[in-house]
């Protein structure tokens, strides 16, 4: 069933003070696999769908997350990236704790935990959800005055026109770092 709303019109974004509160909430958790999958989607502006697939690599010095594997069942071929680790996340080991937090957590225990626990403590807007993250992720690199083709290919979106969708190579990883970075909460 579609929505007659356009997308922007069915969830919103987070502010930064709520991110702030969320951020806060859940660095106070005892259980640090929920701790560190909530961190991480909040920092990458992945799909949910998508934590569970990727897999955490190096290249010199940078920690990445690899969803480019072919054989991964994604949303659209653009889909298929790298998004760097924010300094945020190394700062929290991610990279060491994600694959047991997500051998021990399934994501719909992850989205139902965030909406029936965490949500209500940090907004009673029915258009911000999990999902906002994303949302609250490409609006805020956009304020950070990161180029909104960056930004698109952080999230997996297509490129817009022939030049840049066709005939353009992926951004490096050290200047998709230098862009990640700059989220600040």
């Amino acid at each position: 069933m579609s929505s007659s709303l356009s997308p922007i019109d069915e969830r919103e974004d987070y502010t930064k003070e709520e991110v702030s509160k969320l951020i806060n909430i859940i660095e106070s958790f005892e259980d640090d696999n929920k701790r560190v999958i909530y961190l991480t989607l909040i920092y990458t502006g992945m799909r949910l769908s998508e934590l569970w697939k990727a897999t955490i690599k190096s290249d010199n010095g940078i920690f990445y997350f690899d969803l480019t594997n072919k054989n991964l069942k994604l949303k659209t071929k653009s889909s298929y990236r790298v998004i760097p680790l924010h300094d945020e996340l190394v700062r929290n080991d991610v990279h060491k704790k994600l694959s047991k937090a997500l051998s021990t957590l399934k994501p719909s225990s992850i989205s139902h935990y965030f909406t029936d626990y965490i949500k209500p403590k940090i907004s009673s807007n029915n258009k911000k959800v999990l999902y906002s993250l994303r949302h609250t992720f490409a609006t805020q690199l956009k304020y950070a005055d990161v180029n909104p083709i960056v930004i698109s290919e952080l999230l997996g979106h297509s490129h817009e026109g022939m030049t840049m969708g066709r005939y353009a190579n992926r951004y490096l990883i050290n200047v998709l770092k230098e862009a990640i970075d700059r989220l600040e909460f």
